[in-house]
């Protein structure tokens, strides 16, 4: 079974092609340390820009990189700066990376995980390993304000970190100093409320934390007393706790997400066979899929587009001299699998998001170079345009002729144009390979679009105006791109006899 709860237009899309119804600009060689910089990796419908964002030091970033988008899509990241033993904070400014040291006292900055509130400002978690605490500190406006969350031990494991609709932050972690049990803790708006998830086993770094619609938690995590991926949720009174998957020993790594309707979907590593996997809730079981094997697996990362697909980032390792940072996401059909970076030993401790086109963006470390690097794709541009002739003054009998031009090198698509209940299709007249539903009233295309020119649809139609009827509506037409890789649409309209409609008709009337 495939991933689900697919965006609504493109389940219509499939279906009535299946049964016949129905920010700112960011440049692409803004870096600190530009000698440095992998070659762009062309796909084919998007490039990946690829950045070193830090490299003074060297940083080494370790124990996790976090990374969050703003409103326009700008990257925020948190991470350890190794050399100083400091939690650092870099942002892109829209001309340039900003740097900031959040917090210096002591080894500070291990496992940190980063979020943005509503007005942008970053809030951030992560562990102090000088006294043992998880720490927490958000940026006020105008300085960091920092405090205690839990103390823990000698490491906290990977903290995961999300805001509720109050800007109130949620983590979970590792407590170390209590039989490694899993924490949950929440900021009441007074203090802090830590629970006891559940007791996972010595050696046990890696939870991840999402909130439901309703705010309450949702936790991915390995149980390493049983060597199984775990899966825990409050219902409001208590915790459900479910086994996920227990073939091997499996859950490391673990990356949680919810999806429009709340239910959890993780990747996580398989070590026993050394492959990345997959498992979403269909409603009433679990869905466990192997996406990528071979030496695959490690720092997973997930997230969800528009249209519920996943998209991970995790780490391909080889040997002593070469690991790679990959990116995997499922179109809908089948899962793509891209190497994003393969310069050295890259690709530990990435950290995803996606911008509001549906683009990954990737925060991980050049363990090579001891610098921080960043990621990003740039999609194809996605074009349609519709054109109508005539474009006005229509009368009785006329034919209207409708062009549509799609554009968008390398991009997967499906094309719905319904048509206005005042016009009548004329038949065979639309351009193959599109097609004519009666069912649905509406043209339809599926494919890809070409690399070097665009791909015109044209069809005809009859308007239904009467002489006997008055002023007739004027023909509204409304056509939708969706990219089915992407989760991204967009549309073009056509107004034909406007508020003037029919005007020669009127004059002839009245003469």
């Amino acid at each position: 079974m495939k991933p689900r709860h697919t965006l609504p237009i493109l389940l219509a899309l499939g279906l009535i092609l299946t049964h016949g119804s129905i920010g700112k600009p960011y440049p692409a060689q803004a870096v600190q340390n530009s000698k440095r910089n992998v070659p762009t990796n062309l796909q084919t419908n998007g490039t990946w820009d690829i950045q070193t964002v830090d490299s003074e030091g060297p940083v080494a970033p370790e124990f996790y990189t976090s990374i969050a988008l703003d409103a326009m899509n700008n990257p925020h990241i948190s991470y350890f700066d190794r050399n100083n033993d400091d939690l650092k904070y870099a942002y892109w400014t829209g001309s340039a990376w900003d740097f900031e040291i959040v917090d210096s006292e002591g080894t500070v900055g291990w496992n940190s995980s980063i979020a943005l509130d509503a007005d942008g400002n970053p809030h951030i978690d992560y562990f102090n390993r000088s006294n043992g605490t998880v720490m927490y500190a958000r940026w006020t406006g105008s300085a960091w304000n920092r405090q205690p969350v839990d103390i823990v031990g000698w490491n906290s494991g990977r903290i995961s970190l999300a805001l509720d609709s109050a800007g109130y932050p949620h983590l979970s972690y590792i407590n170390v100093g209590d039989n490694y049990s899993l924490k949950y803790t929440s900021w009441t708006g007074d203090a802090w409320d830590i629970q006891t998830v559940d007791n996972v086993g010595w050696g046990n770094w890696y939870t991840s934390l999402a909130l439901d619609t309703a705010d309450r938690p949702h936790l991915a995590y390995c149980d390493l007393n049983n060597q199984d991926l775990k899966y825990a949720h409050w219902t409001g009174s208590a915790w459900d706790i479910q086994t996920v998957d227990r073939d091997g020993q499996v859950g490391y790594y673990a990356s949680i997400a919810l999806d429009f309707t709340d239910h959890p979907h993780i990747s996580y590593w398989d070590a026993s066979n050394d492959a990345l996997k997959y498992a979403s809730w269909t409603g009433s079981s679990w869905d466990i899929q192997v996406v990528d094997s071979g030496k695959v697996g490690g720092y997973i990362s997930l997230a969800l587009d528009s249209a519920s697909h996943p998209h991970i980032s995790y780490l391909s390792y080889f040997d002593e001299v070469s690991n790679h940072l990959k990116y995997v996401h499922w179109t809908g059909s089948a899962w793509d699998i891209q190497t994003v970076d393969s310069n050295g030993l890259v690709g530990k401790y990435t950290s995803l998001a996606l911008d509001s086109s549906g683009a990954p963006h990737i925060s991980y470390s050049d363990w090579g170079n001891a610098d921080l690097k960043y990621a990003r794709l740039i999609l194809s541009p996605l074009v349609l345009t519709k054109e109508a002739t005539p474009s006005d003054g229509l009368q009785v009998g006329e034919r209207l002729t409708y062009t549509l031009i799609l554009s968008g090198t390398g991009v997967n698509v499906q094309l719905w144009d319904p048509l206005p209940d005042n016009a009548d299709y004329i038949a065979d007249s639309v351009t193959p390979p599109a097609v004519y539903s009666s069912t649905a009233r509406a043209i339809m295309w599926q494919g890809t679009l070409p690399t070097d020119t665009a791909q015109i649809i044209r069809f005809q139609v009859t308007s239904l105006i009467s002489e006997t009827g008055g002023l007739s509506a004027p023909i509204v037409n409304t056509a939708w791109l969706a990219d089915t890789q992407y989760a991204r649409s967009v549309s073009a309209r056509s107004i034909v006899n406007g508020w003037h409609a029919y005007l020669p008709l009127i004059i002839r009337r009245y003469r």
